[in-house]
């Protein structure tokens, strides 16, 4: 039986390809702050104080640029 992909990232992936099909600025606030799709789907299937590290990180990274 091959591995599946567990629902929760399923749901998470089509919201997102949803949300990125309409223009608006969130797609590109989401290029900014996420390199991928599969980074922004890894922070917000990330337990909360991993999620609170990977924003704070970004942001430095951005507000040093």
């Amino acid at each position: 039986m091959p591995d599946k992909k567990d629902v929760r990232i399923i749901e998470i992936e089509s919201a997102i390809a949803e949300l990125t099909n309409h223009k608006s600025g969130w797609v590109g606030a989401k290029r900014e702050w996420f390199a991928s799709q599969n980074d922004l789907v890894r922070f917000l299937v990330a337990p909360r104080d991993e999620a609170v590290t990977i924003l704070r990180d970004r942001l430095a990274s951005i507000e040093a640029a």
